[in-house]
């Protein structure tokens, strides 16, 4: 929980979403209410205050796929909850920022002296582009 608190800063944005590799296995979501006995707050309270509407709902339904996406400061995206544990669930989330710089991680692609061009695809609010980002390297 602090861990949370320190991260999420304003308009940051928050993907959470369980991950079920077997039908026996268990989130234990009966201790996450015991945390507001250390913290003064707890996973669901911590959620809704960013807008969940449907986290509680674990506590029936127990051990299944979840999935909670927010931006800090605006509230609730997306909230989606299996009814058992063989769903299959499933979210997409359009994260605008208008940035002067960023960074782009890849694995490594080879050995080279020089590299001329790197293309690569993203999706705009017009449709999908394709830009050209020159890299030289020597």
């Amino acid at each position: 929980m602090n861990f949370i608190d320190n991260e999420l800063k304003d308009k940051f944005y928050i993907n959470v979403f369980t991950i079920l590799k077997t039908p026996q296995s268990k989130l234990n979501i009966e201790d996450w209410g015991k945390d507001s006995l250390i913290y003064g707050k707890n996973l669901f309270s911590y959620f809704e205050a960013l807008g969940a509407k449907q986290i509680r709902n674990l506590t029936k339904l127990g051990s299944v796929p979840y999935i909670f996406q927010a931006e800090n400061g605006k509230g609730l995206i997306n909230e989606i909850i299996g009814a058992s544990i063989y769903d299959i669930t499933e979210s997409n989330i359009i994260i605008n920022r208008n940035l002067q710089l960023g960074k782009l991680n890849s694995q490594t692609i080879g050995l080279s002296n020089n590299w001329g061009d790197l293309k690569f695809n993203y999706i705009e609010n017009q449709g999908f582009q394709e830009k050209l980002i020159k890299y030289l390297w020597n």
